[in-house]
């Protein structure tokens, strides 16, 4: 046990409290997520609207990042962290007072719901986050932190993915309707959400930016732009991709393709997000070998194919295979980016640069759904899921030809 603690002797407090909160936050994520598509659709709303709401979410997640250097240069790190999470709370429990599609699609966008159904968006959240975990110990244990920080996520979304088939066993054992007990699940999710900010709040002074070290840089001013908008432009385009094919659809996908019902896409998606989990470590163990951006490719090119021959899978078993094989490899690829866009830039950069990655993303999150939606109606189910794979391709082979020689993290 001994040995256990030492090998993580080198996390501080103020991470392992994003850590813990990023961990409970992911849970609630990975449970709403599962069911969302069937819980908007229970109140009415057809494919399109659905696809607004996750892009609305992602819209929101945008405009708080455009904000969030204000927000910070205020409040300070600590406290917008746990504003910015009461109110996604707020507005996630707005969501059960209403039938109406308008209002469905305000509360995301003000609660900036976008991690919410996998939607291809992060949350405001993550730029301080990053900025936090960074900040609290040296560049050449970045890719282990962060990937130690990736890893509680996939294994908190995994674990909540397999709870969201609680409200269909329930259903199954005639203790409340399907609609009631989705309805419990949003009630859970915005209660997990003000555990998240109570989490928040426990942060040490330490994880305030450094008295010489200003809490917000305009990324356009600073000395590394170039750099920071060349990167998080190829961020974008996976994320166009991956915003098309959000868990949300990925599993309404398998429920109206091949007849998945509530437990069985819960497990799924708890096997998936298992499988990624275990890929953490073996991104930190990669890009110590062969550097962030080579890791980042071979690791994610092999799931962009297989995102590609999922809508031609001849049979549901052959489908999650290649969901479960995806699962296993299509996340490798984040700690390894989380540690590049910290060592790309210095100290006082790194929440611009975080900045400016999440509203890229969540810039071409707002796209994905709506697109996938309607893709989805105007020709097939297939549609989003081949569109999204192609562009994961094209990113990776761009990445690795502009990139393949970057090794910032052997010059930290």
């Amino acid at each position: 046990m001994g040995s256990l603690y030492r090998r993580f002797d080198f996390v501080p407090r103020s991470a392992w409290w994003v850590i813990a909160a990023r961990g409970l936050r992911a849970f609630g994520h990975g449970f709403l997520s599962v069911g969302l598509a069937i819980f908007l659709t229970n109140k009415g709303l057809g494919l399109g609207a659905v696809g607004l709401f996750l892009s609305a979410g992602v819209v929101g997640g945008a405009l708080w990042a455009l904000g969030l250097g204000a927000l910070v240069a205020r409040f300070g790190r600590r406290r917008s962290l746990v504003g910015l999470t009461l109110l996604s709370a707020v507005f996630s429990a707005a969501l059960l007072t209403t039938d109406s599609p308008v209002w469905l699609v305000a509360f995301s966008l003000l609660g900036s719901l976008s991690g919410v159904g996998g939607a291809g968006g992060s949350g405001p959240a993550q730029p301080l986050e990053q900025a936090i975990l960074a900040d609290a110990c040296p560049s050449s244990q970045h890719a282990s932190l962060f990937a130690l920080y990736r890893f509680v996520a996939s294994l908190a979304t995994a674990a909540g993915g397999l709870a969201a088939g609680i409200p269909g066993g329930l259903a199954s054992a005639g203790v409340l309707s399907i609609t009631s007990g989705l309805s419990c699940g949003v009630a859970a999710f915005a209660f997990c959400l003000l555990a998240v900010a109570w989490l928040y709040s426990r942060l040490p002074e330490a994880a305030e930016a450094e008295p010489t070290q200003p809490p917000w840089t305009n990324p356009l001013n600073t000395p590394s732009r170039h750099l920071i908008l060349r990167l998080n432009a190829l961020f974008s385009v996976d994320q166009l991709g991956s915003s098309l094919v959000p868990t949300t659809l990925l599993t309404y996908w398998f429920h109206t393709k091949f007849g998945l019902e509530l437990g069985e896409l819960a497990l799924l998606a708890a096997s998936a997000h298992l499988l990624s989990a275990f890929s953490m470590g073996v991104s930190a163990h990669l890009s110590a070998k062969i550097g962030y951006v080579r890791t980042m490719v071979f690791s994610h090119l092999p799931a962009s194919l297989m995102l590609v021959a999922l809508p031609f899978a001849p049979s549901a078993s052959v489908a999650v295979a290649l969901w479960l094989g995806r699962g296993l490899l299509s996340q490798m690829d984040i700690p390894a980016r989380d540690a590049l866009i910290m060592a790309a830039v210095p100290p006082g950069e790194r929440v611009a640069m975080a900045s400016v990655h999440l509203m890229g993303r969540n810039g071409m999150g707002t796209v994905g759904p709506v697109l996938a939606t309607s893709l989805w109606q105007a020709w097939s189910a297939a549609a989003p899921l081949l569109g999204g794979g192609l562009l994961k391709v094209g990113y990776d082979l761009a990445l690795y030809a502009t990139y393949r020689k970057l090794r910032l993290e052997a010059n930290n």
